[in-house]
């Protein structure tokens, strides 16, 4: 079956934009820029959130929901799992 192939995120990298944004909601620029990826990257993965609830647009700056705070928590906890550091120090260090 040939088309378009399905976006799987790198977890790492949703789970970087889902700690900025529990910083302080930021327009897309900005949560490329904090999160250390491209502007195209932040809009394919902020896109791919908001479609399953994790993050919402209002006014030109992404939010993170409720859902989304949920999800950071696990993701935080997988992250000091498997990497033995908080995923605020990962963030952090790599700026």
């Amino acid at each position: 079956m040939e088309g378009r192939r399905k976006f799987l995120p790198d977890v790492y990298t949703a789970a970087r934009i889902l700690h900025v944004l529990s910083q302080s909601p930021l327009p897309t620029a900005g949560v490329a820029a904090a999160a250390r990826t491209s502007y195209e990257k932040a809009l394919q993965y902020l896109t791919h959130l908001a479609q399953r609830g994790l993050v919402a647009s209002v006014d030109g700056r992404w939010h993170l929901t409720k859902e989304g705070q949920a999800a950071l928590l696990k993701l935080e906890e997988v992250v000091k799992t498997l990497a033995g550091i908080n995923l605020s120090d990962a963030v952090r260090k790599r700026r």
